[in-house]
């Protein structure tokens, strides 16, 4: 007998309605099965599995930042009790009705590592024409031996969204014994709502294990002028000489990658990869071809480049980004969803 389960894509599970172990067929309840299969509570729906920490498959969840919540969310048997663990790539612990699926370990030990914020100039109270303010991060190694981390930081809105991340995620090793601080600058831009917000720190894995988090408050006005800031851009010293070392690879051909997250609002992502040096144009237009953002017009080597897109001053819909370089020239859509 099972419960719980989420058989998808795998191989062997018979014919007939039926599903087979080593020792026969047997019976299952409140499961997420291809095919479908005679049973209370069971499902026959994509169960939409997203890949979070370590590689590993979680399910889509609108509550840890994804777009879609799977089918699997909440749908196992109400009668069973909850088991210690997670199915969200953001590491929070299940709660409510049991999901269908495998449930990954929480992190519940403690680590040597911490991060500390300190704001600069406080309190902190950003114009409506846009602004920066300027603050210091630390991050602190108290254990015996090395420690390789993520360290990233993001900023929860006034309606309690989060945004970013704003700076990484940066992967350092850190010897034991170790600290290190930077001085960064946070630029918050015009098209940001009214209110107030909470600036981030963390350290862990990213994005869903957090060993250590700090954060510092600030406000944005709806009042009061000053030069116009467009971006969230985030700049400042360098974490260059402690971050992990990592092989890169040369594309063998042009590569434009689908943004992340997709459909997004308002940041996302969008990768390209250069199988040689050259000048590089990556722009963003409207349904009617219109050009409507300039993501890079700049000379780039060989590999693999990452750029950010912030929509926020755009309305929600379908928009195309197209890379042209060395004659090279790709486009795909993307969906702003406010």
């Amino acid at each position: 007998m099972g419960e719980n389960l989420i058989l998808w894509g795998n191989t062997g599970l018979g014919t007939s309605g039926q599903i087979y172990d080593s020792t026969g067929a047997f019976a299952a309840t409140y499961s997420c099965i291809q095919d479908g299969f005679e049973g209370v509570g069971n499902i026959q729906s994509n169960p939409t599995f997203v890949v979070g920490p370590e590689g590993n498959f979680y399910l889509s969840q609108i509550a840890a930042g994804q777009s879609q919540q799977s089918p699997c969310v909440d749908a196992g048997d109400p009668a069973s009790p909850m088991v210690i663990g997670t199915t969200r790539t953001d590491g929070v612990q299940d709660a409510g009705v049991i999901d269908m699926g495998y449930h990954y370990p929480l992190f519940t030990g403690t680590s040597p590592v911490t991060v500390t914020l300190t704001p600069y100039g406080t309190p902190i109270i950003i114009p409506s024409t846009g602004g920066s303010f300027s603050y210091n991060i630390a991050i602190a190694n108290s254990g015996s031996s090395p420690a390789t981390v993520d360290v990233w930081c993001d900023i929860t809105l006034p309606n309690g969204h989060q945004t970013g991340p704003t700076l990484g995620p940066v992967n350092l090793t850190l010897p034991a014994g170790f600290s290190l601080n930077r001085d960064r600058t946070q630029n918050i831009p015009r098209s940001a709502p009214s209110g107030n917000y909470t600036y981030n720190g963390y350290v862990g894995l990213y994005p869903g294990t957090i060993y250590d988090q700090d954060s510092f408050p600030f406000s944005k006005f709806s009042t009061g002028d000053g030069p116009a800031i467009d971006n969230w851009d985030n700049s400042g010293e360098s974490f260059a000489d402690w971050m992990t070392p990592i092989a890169t690879a040369v594309p063998e051909s042009y590569t434009l990658g689908q943004n992340h997250p997709n459909p997004f609002n308002p940041i996302t992502t969008i990768n390209f990869g250069l199988p040689e040096d050259g000048w590089v144009r990556l722009r963003v237009y409207d349904l009617l071809g219109r050009e409507v953002a300039v993501l890079v017009n700049a000379y780039r080597p060989a590999g693999t480049h990452e750029t950010t897109f912030d929509a926020s001053h755009l309305p929600s819909g379908m928009y195309f980004y197209r890379l042209q370089a060395n004659g090279h020239g790709e486009a795909k859509k993307l969906i702003l969803l406010k």
